[in-house]
């Protein structure tokens, strides 16, 4: 009974330390190695895909590899655990230089492209980096950043997304740009709130309903910082909320009867968060008016000319 337990006790210690022993013995990989990739990541046998691939970044979360960014020879990329990949054993002369990414410590000043750029120069790029010319996307962008060390560019695009353009021999990912543009500047953005407490007494005023549009806005903003100003604030001329029949009335829910404030005016509102800031404008009429219980409401209608952007904080 005894060597019975032991024998169990000895194969689950095997199961549990097999993974790490396996860990420990997978092939290390770097920028720049040739592999066979299972492109299917399967767990090996006929399900495998295996595809002829270069490692192109190996990502690194906690001290740890959490991810191994490939592009295989026909121009597809992926990104795949160390199991997914094995070592490619080929010629010199098999190696197809088209698609290889160097390892950064080969890249040459040289091998960039016909034209070197420095941090502020209007460029284009391929925002997908295409294997094959005909398939590229330009895009207008300013250079940010310059690490041939590395092999890249970091460039910011004119939408203010950030991409990095990867040089690589024979391969055209950034070229001049000379249509005369400049760097575009990110929108400003006001976070203004020195809006009054809007007060269920107060008489009507082009003042209480920017608090009031104000305070509903804010309440049902999540962000870390939320401002709101009114460009073109118009009123309009007063009138009593009556019924239209079948259960409808001019302005609902007012109450029949109540005095209906109009009015018409542009918000542009900031928000921001962690890393972001974003910046929205639109076109609203609202009615406002007391509300059954004796507070003031402003009720708006189906926003018009709506236009959000966002950019990096600064």
């Amino acid at each position: 009974m005894m060597k019975s337990i032991t024998a169990v006790l000895i194969a689950i210690a095997f199961l549990f330390s097999a993974p790490l022993v396996a860990a420990q013995n997978e092939p290390q990989f770097k920028a720049g190695d040739r592999v066979d990739a299972d492109v299917n990541m399967s767990s090996g046998g006929e399900n495998a895909r295996w595809s002829k691939a270069t490692v192109v970044e190996v990502m690194m979360w906690q001290g740890k590899i959490s991810g191994i960014h490939v592009k295989t020879d026909d121009g597809g990329t992926f990104t795949l655990a160390a199991r997914h990949l094995r070592p490619l054993k080929e010629s010199a002369q098999n190696t197809p230089n088209d698609n290889q990414v160097n390892p950064p410590s080969k890249i040459k000043d040289a091998d960039a492209n016909p034209s070197t750029f420095k941090v502020g120069d209007r460029v284009e790029v391929d925002s997908i980096m295409a294997n094959d010319p005909k398939d590229s996307s330009w895009k207008k962008a300013t250079v940010r950043a310059v690490d041939l060390k590395s092999g890249r560019y970091v460039v910011v695009l004119d939408d203010f997304n950030e991409m990095s353009v990867l040089i690589r021999p024979g391969k055209i990912w950034i070229r001049p740009l000379n249509d005369g543009s400049t760097t575009p500047e990110y929108a400003t953005c006001e976070f203004y709130k020195d809006y009054k407490k809007a007060s269920n007494s107060a008489s009507p005023s082009a003042e209480l309903f920017k608090s009031v549009i104000f305070e509903w806005n804010r309440s049902i903003n999540r962000y870390s910082d939320f401002g709101l100003v009114f460009e073109g604030f118009k009123m309009g001329k007063a009138f009593k909320n009556r019924a239209l029949g079948n259960g409808r009335k001019e302005v609902d829910p007012a109450p029949i009867g109540a005095t209906i404030y109009p009015l018409k005016t542009k918000l542009v509102a900031c928000e921001k968060d962690l890393n972001s800031t974003f910046r929205t404008e639109w076109t609203n009429e609202y009615s406002c008016y007391k509300s059954q219980v004796g507070e003031w409401v402003c009720k708006n209608a189906a926003p018009q000319n709506y236009k959000r952007e966002s950019f990096p904080n600064k």
